[in-house]
C-alpha cells in the first residue's frame, strides 16, 4: 500500500455518512498513518498481542497522527507504521517509550487522549 492523502480523501469523501471499511483502502492500495496504524493493530490482534491506537500529533510537521502502542507482556512498545522509515521502539512502561522516542529523535509523538483504550477491530471482509 502506498501512503496517497489524496486518493485516501477521496475514498472518505465519498463514504462521509458511512462507516469506511479498511477493505476499501486495501482494494485501492493506499492508506495514510490511521488505515497502516489500524492494520498493523489488526495483525497483533490477530497474533494475542494486546494494542491500541494512540492518536496525537506529530509536532515534528504539527499533523494529526496515528500510531500503535502494544503491551508486549514484558513492557510496551511503540510502532509508527507509517513513519518514512519503521519505527519501533520499546521501553517497560508506556511514557519510557515515548521518551526513547524523543532519544532516537522521533519528537513528534503528542499523545491528545491519554485514556485510549485497548479497542478491537474486525477483521471482517478481509481475506
Amino acid at each position: 500500500m502506498k501512503y496517497n492523502q489524496k486518493k485516501v480523501e477521496k475514498i472518505w469523501n465519498k463514504n462521509r455518512d458511512e462507516t469506511v471499511m479498511i477493505k476499501s483502502y486495501i482494494e485501492q492500495e493506499v492508506a495514510v498513518c490511521r488505515q497502516y496504524a489500524v492494520l498493523l493493530q489488526l495483525g497483533l490482534q490477530e497474533a494475542g498481542i494486546k494494542s491500541k491506537l494512540q492518536i496525537g500529533i506529530n509536532n515534528n510537521n504539527d499533523k494529526g497522527h496515528i500510531w500503535v502502542m502494544a503491551e508486549t507482556g514484558k513492557g510496551f512498545t511503540l510502532a509508527d507504521a507509517s513513519a518514512s522509515r519503521p519505527f519501533v521502539v520499546s521501553g517497560a512502561y508506556e511514557t519510557e517509550c515515548y521518551e526513547k522516542a524523543r532519544q532516537e529523535g522521533w519528537d513528534g509523538f503528542i499523545v491528545l487522549n491519554e485514556n485510549n483504550h485497548f479497542f478491537k477491530y474486525s477483521t471482517r471482509g478481509l481475506q
